[in-house]
């Protein structure tokens, strides 16, 4: 199954550019490009529903194509631009990107969570905290505890950190901060503490980590499945506390050195 969706994600990739490349219009070029993509990213839908994460992130990549062909409906401003060379140029620069991103996103989907493809490498938990609290209001996260060197995928274990925040600033009330606490009591962990709506017993249990499973107005609720994918691919595992009306405690436990 896996080889069989692998050789329609090639094989929809292979139209895509051969459609694309030598239409003569920019606007062709952009239908028959959305169609191809659309192709590809429902094939990959129906098979790894296990690694749902990357989904979003291939959606967000297709919402990019679906902007650019929308701009180009009659009526839009940008298709009076259509015969710009300038124009064209700038959109397929953008097309181009879009489509390096994803190629690199499919060939991630096949081996998602396997210990072997982490870059493990002694990184200050610290350091990979502060690198993740850089795209969040200075003000609203501290951190405490001292410097904790640990073998991590800094990169991934980034993304989870960020995540784990964003939900916390999400959920906190404006002016509070979120607490973020580096530690080594039994093995090392990141415990991150908000005092925000918190979440009932039967919702963690039932839904907490299930793909698609949110109570957020935007988002397709995938970010802690793909955190705790995550945790777990370094031998560790992700915990959360909560109770309703008082806040959430995640915690990250990591392999012992």
């Amino acid at each position: 199954m896996v080889q069989t969706t692998l050789s329609i994600a090639v094989i929809a990739v292979a139209i895509l550019f051969s459609f694309w490349m030598p239409c003569s219009r920019c606007e062709r070029s952009l239908s028959t490009f959305s169609i191809c993509v659309a192709l590809l990213v429902t094939a990959l839908l129906e098979t790894f529903t296990l690694r749902l994460f990357l989904q979003s992130e291939l959606f967000n990549y297709w919402e990019k194509w679906s902007l650019y062909a929308e701009a180009l409906i009659p009526g839009n401003n940008a298709r009076h631009y259509i015969d710009n060379p300038d124009f064209q140029q700038d959109m397929l620069r953008s097309l181009d990107n879009t489509v390096n991103k994803m190629q690199g996103l499919i060939g991630r989907l096949k081996n998602l969570g396997e210990k072997e493809l982490l870059n493990l490498q002694p990184v200050d938990l610290k350091t990979v905290v502060r690198r993740a609290m850089a795209f969040l209001p200075a003000d609203r996260v501290t951190v405490g505890g001292e410097p904790l060197v640990v073998k991590v995928d800094a990169e991934e274990l980034q993304k989870v950190l960020l995540n784990l925040l964003l939900n916390a600033v999400e959920a906190s009330p404006d002016g509070s901060q979120v607490a973020v606490e580096v530690a080594m009591v039994g093995a090392p962990h990141i415990r991150v503490v908000d005092h925000g709506s918190g979440m009932s017993a039967d919702y963690i249990r039932r839904e907490l980590f299930k793909p698609f499973a949110t109570t957020k107005k935007k988002g397709l609720g995938i970010g802690l499945y793909q955190s705790r994918q995550i945790v777990e691919a370094h031998g560790g595992r992700l915990e959360v506390q909560s109770e309703v009306g008082k806040g959430t405690v995640f915690t990250v436990w990591l392999k012992k050195p």
